[in-house]
């Protein structure tokens, strides 16, 4: 089961709080019956296709 997580990004950065409420952020993960667990020297790759599409 692939799942897409996003997510707007929130710093703290010396105790003040900077935000990015233009920019938004995209990962593809495995996560329930999906998940993997991996040994060491192992990888596992998974990709996405994002389309942006202009509303109206």
């Amino acid at each position: 089961m692939r799942h897409t997580v996003a997510m707007t990004l929130l710093f703290e950065q010396a105790g003040a709080d900077l935000e990015y409420p233009g920019m938004l952020c995209v990962e593809t993960v495995n996560t329930g019956p999906d998940a993997r667990t991996l040994a060491p020297g192992s990888s596992h790759h998974i990709a996405a296709r994002i389309r942006v599409e202009t509303l109206g």
